[in-house]
Parts: structure tokens; sequence; C-alpha cells
């Protein structure tokens, strides 16, 4: 009887343990980065932060520009010059489709990157 018992409490526990797991992965965001001649952007989903690095010394600033669900586009710009790296810290929705380009100002931004909140 003891057996059973004791057997019981780990399967127990092995059936909590995969449950805390699952509901703790449903939550996990996914961070992305883009890249463009001259730009380097990134959303970072632990704490919902955009990242935009100027990579060339032209004269020109560099902007991330981002949807959240699809939504309209925002605009970011880092307009310190060559070598700076430009941070805004949002507060998105959990599980929001984020999606960002890069580009250096007198350019089009690169092509979407997907990432989740």
């Amino acid at each position: 009887m003891r057996k059973l018992i004791s057997r019981g409490i780990a399967i127990g526990a092995g059936g909590v343990a995969m449950v805390i797991f699952a509901s703790t992965a449903a939550y996990a965001g996914t961070d992305v980065n883009a890249t463009a001649y001259g730009a380097y952007g990134q959303f970072i989903s632990n704490g919902d932060k955009f990242y935009v690095k100027d990579m060339l010394a032209d004269g020109y600033a560099v902007r991330i520009c981002y949807r959240v669900n699809n939504g309209s586009v925002h605009t970011l710009t880092n307009p310190a010059g060559y070598g700076t790296t430009g941070m805004w810290d949002l507060d998105l929705a959990e599980g929001s489709i984020v999606t960002i380009d890069v580009a250096r100002t007198p350019d089009t931004c690169s092509p979407w990157a997907v990432g989740y909140a």
C-alpha cells in the first residue's frame, strides 16, 4: 500500500508540473529584428522594447516602423547619428502580433518582420 501512495504522489506532481509549463509557454513572446542599409532594428518581447541603431556615418537619421495586430503604422526615429541606438519602452497586450521594419530616413523601409508581444 505504501508503494501505491508514493507512486500516486509522484504522478500527481508530474501532472502539475506539466500544467504549469504548458500555461507558461502560451504567453511567451517572440523577438524579431530587421536590417536595412545603414540601420538595424529590434523588437524585444520581454518588456515590449523597440531599438533602432544607426550603422552608417552618412548624416541621415534611422527609423523603426511598427504595427500592432496589423493596425496603423507608427514610426520611431533615432536622429542622434552614427553608432547610436534609440530605445522606446512600450506596453503592448500579451500575444499581440508585432511587425517591424527599419530604414534610413530618406529610404523606404525594409520588408516587414513579425514577432509577438
